[in-house]
């Protein structure tokens, strides 16, 4: 409460619109600034469905729009493999980027959670990944990132059984949409 009394106090010698200010910065500084990673972090596996019979498989491009893909509407043929496996696959048609950076951006696709609990130093921390979780219910997960600011130094790797970082043309990589 000693931050509530020197708002007060400045308040008092203020008008009150920098009273509101005051205030509402209070509250940022102290949402931001409060720990919810001692919060419970398995709450991630709650939201994954473990069902034995369903297979999960995750395609990320870094930097894609989606109004350039077949599946989205697109009428040129620039995705044919994703747009014929996108008619048996549920495909989300709002998602949006956590962050305009790919190691950040990736560590909230990761976890389930906000860059800024996650992702310090550019290296994700030991926390609970989707990965994890399936890895825990005895599924096999495995990655294939073609992305160097993806690369297992940065802990991205935390819960694949394995985890390849390769170096393929953008050509290349294409040739399998």
């Amino acid at each position: 409460m000693a931050g509530l009394d020197v708002l007060k106090t400045v308040a008092q010698r203020s008008n009150s619109k920098n009273w509101a200010l005051l205030v509402v910065l209070f509250a940022i500084s102290v949402i931001a600034c409060s720990d919810r990673r001692t919060e419970d972090n398995h709450s991630l596996a709650v939201h994954l469905p473990l069902d034995p019979e369903l297979n999960v498989l995750i395609v990320s491009f870094d930097a894609l729009r989606a109004d350039a893909l077949g599946l989205y509407g697109y009428t040129r043929p620039t995705s044919p493999r994703l747009d014929e496996f996108a008619q048996s696959a549920l495909v989300f048609e709002r998602a949006h980027t956590a962050a305009p950076v790919t190691p950040t951006s990736f560590a909230a696709a990761f976890t389930g959670q906000l860059p800024f609990r996650v992702f310090y130093g550019w290296n994700l921390i030991d926390t609970d990944t989707i990965a994890g979780v399936f890895a825990a219910a005895n599924r096999r997960t495995f990655a294939l990132i073609n992305n160097t600011q993806l690369v297992a130094e940065r802990n991205f790797q935390q819960g694949f059984q394995r985890y390849d970082v390769v170096h393929l043309p953008d050509e290349d990589v294409l040739a399998f949409c």
